[in-house]
């Protein structure tokens, strides 16, 4: 079983997890937006989906969300 689908993280579209993805290991908007191919502001849309999605608040409640499922 991977992370997404036993974190629930499969009801994430393909760019929410590009961008979750890019949050966990520390990148910026900016940084996440040039790897992407994408605007910094399409990015802060798609992180503000992510965190509706996941009933996150904040960066950190990502991580600790983030954490919480690797270490299962």
């Amino acid at each position: 079983m991977t992370l997404f689908s036993s974190s629930g993280l499969e009801i994430l579209s393909e760019r929410e997890r590009d961008v979750y993805d890019g949050l966990i290991k520390g990148k910026g908007n900016l940084e996440i937006a040039n790897v992407l191919g994408l605007h910094q502001s399409t990015i802060s849309v798609y992180k503000s989906r992510l965190f509706k999605k996941l009933n996150i608040n904040s960066l950190v409640d990502l991580i600790r969300y983030d954490n919480h499922f690797k270490n299962k």
